[in-house]
């Protein structure tokens, strides 16, 4: 399993065989991949993210003003093209958007962790 992103040129270049993709939507830059929840594993998704984080009690307006430029860059045709092309979605999601994400990935692999006895070492 590798994100999209690292190995696209892989696929594309006929090295490597995608068998599907973990988001919930088939990408678009591979469209014929089916999901690995059509593949016959309901419900499974995993969706790898890239984000910025900032040291705790960094003021809020700056949190904002530098998320609003990134989300400003990242409606640039040029910026959308060359992310579009390495399979990339760009969310630009807020900050509060983005905590719900991470709050629920832990939750997702707390329930996990559980469910095969894994404990930490």
């Amino acid at each position: 399993m590798s994100s999209l992103s690292s190995s696209l040129p892989q696929i594309q270049g006929g090295k490597f065989r995608a068998l599907a993709v973990s988001t919930l939507k088939r990408s678009h830059v591979l469209p014929d991949v089916p999901t690995i929840d059509e593949s016959g594993v309901k419900g499974y998704t995993y969706v790898p993210w890239y984000a910025l984080w900032f040291p705790a009690r960094t003021p809020a307006a700056y949190v904002t003003r530098i998320r609003n430029e990134v989300v400003t860059a990242l409606q640039d045709p040029e910026v959308k093209t060359a992310m579009g092309e390495q399979g990339f979605v760009p969310v630009g999601s807020s900050p509060a958007e983005f905590a719900k994400v991470v709050v629920e990935e832990i939750q997702t692999n707390r329930r996990l962790a559980a469910k095969i006895n894994l404990q930490p070492e």
